[in-house]
């Protein structure tokens, strides 16, 4: 007697065996026992699978469903702390803040520059602040000249090289400082604004300094 254990009718179900096609997302528990209801009504009847192999299988089973729901509790847990995260930020609004500027994102959601700065622990024989677009081009050279130490005010209106606005974008601020000796001086960009508002791009929050968009994470101060 030939027995077909792919295509031929199940004793034990007395259905067909041909595959589910239902779609199943593949590691999930469902997937999983959809695999193992399918070896067992699949399996040779003259050469059974050892009980002591179900039982393992059936152990990986319950780990994978246990490990299933954790993810989901995380998945819950994150999503809580990000919402009582994303709540305590609206008290920024209407405050004075002041973020790191060495990458900026420009927008068109808000109007003016805030005030850009050289932070310098030391006086400096020259200052030059030079603003790159994404690409790393440059887009804006600004000469300070030489500097004491402290915070040295930058003018610069949103402008490009061109003297053209620039278009909404990212953009990354460096700052070359030399001292009197000619070593050269780790100086770091900032900008201080009033925060308009708390914007959510894909999910994520941001702080809006009239046309500067910045990550709560590049905060330094709040006044």
């Amino acid at each position: 007697m030939l027995i077909d254990s792919t295509t031929g009718t199940n004793p034990l179900t007395g259905a067909q065996g041909a595959r589910d096609e239902s779609p199943t997302t593949v590691g999930s528990p469902n997937e999983f026992l959809r695999l193992f209801i399918a070896q067992l009504a699949n399996q040779n009847p003259l050469d059974p699978h050892d009980g002591a192999e179900f039982v393992a299988q059936l152990a990986q089973f319950t780990t994978v469903e246990q490990a299933a729901e954790t993810n989901r509790r995380l998945e819950e847990i994150l999503a809580g702390q990000m919402s009582v995260s994303n709540a305590s930020l609206a008290g920024f609004v209407g405050k004075t803040g002041t973020v790191n500027a060495d990458r900026i994102t420009l927008s068109s959601r808000g109007e003016g520059i805030p005030s850009l700065a050289v932070d310098l622990p030391g006086a400096a024989s020259a200052v030059t602040v030079t603003i790159r677009d994404a690409a790393g081009n440059q887009v804006k050279r600004i000469d300070l000249g030489p500097q004491e130490a402290g915070q040295a005010s930058v003018a610069w209106d949103g402008a490009g090289d061109t003297g053209s606005p620039l278009p909404p974008g990212d953009y990354q601020i460096e700052v070359t400082a030399t001292a009197t000796d000619g070593s050269a001086i780790t100086a770091n960009a900032t900008m201080t604004g009033l925060i308009q508002a708390i914007d959510f791009i894909d999910g994520f929050p941001r702080l809006r300094l009239g046309a500067v968009s910045a990550a709560p994470s590049d905060v330094l101060s709040i006044e």
